[in-house]
């Protein structure tokens, strides 16, 4: 009777080691991610508008009074630069790593300015730009993150229907380049 006891206080805890395991490995190994999901939008190194509305989008539960533009990039050769001519009542940047993780946000009011103009760069990226300045990113935010690929959203308010054209004409001119 102790033996069986044992027995099964043991396949408990193995039990319940190898469900937490598989609990915290699942995010790892998924393959329906919004970082793979963005790929299917088009090329990298390029905005592309998300559709706010529906399950087919590759981000769940954004918000349909918002427009979207995502960018897919990689930090392997040269840091990123990002630039809109950004419109309306609120517009918000967020960079998240290849998994998913936020990294890096701001919005209109963070940056203290209508356009969006920022540089996201790796540590060692962000040393060469030290020593070498160039002065087209004199103006611009610079953020350093460890990571080496991901992908940059855009959204922005539409506070009214007539508005919508103008908003997404200008996340349409977003410009997501490596340099």
């Amino acid at each position: 009777m102790k033996r069986l006891a044992l027995y099964l206080l043991g396949g408990l805890l193995l039990g319940g080691i190898i469900h937490i395991a598989v609990v915290l490995l699942v995010p790892r190994f998924a393959t329906r991610d919004a970082y793979e999901a963005l790929a299917r939008l088009g090329p990298d190194d390029v905005f592309h508008a998300v559709p706010a509305q529906g399950t087919d989008g590759p981000i769940a539960g954004l918000d349909p009074r918002m427009a979207y533009a995502a960018c897919r990039f990689s930090l392997a050769e040269r840091p990123l630069h990002i630039r809109a001519p950004m419109t309306g009542d609120f517009w918000s940047a967020a960079v998240f790593d290849d998994r998913g993780n936020n990294l890096y946000s701001l919005n209109d009011r963070t940056a203290g300015r209508r356009d969006l103009d920022l540089v996201v760069a790796t540590p060692l990226q962000l040393i060469r730009l030290r020593e070498n300045p160039q002065p087209a990113l004199d103006n611009a935010i610079v953020v350093e993150l460890p990571m080496t690929a991901g992908f940059v959203l855009l959204r922005a308010f539409i506070s009214d229907p007539t508005l919508e054209a103008e908003v997404r004409k200008a996340l349409s001119e977003a410009d997501c380049t490596a340099g």
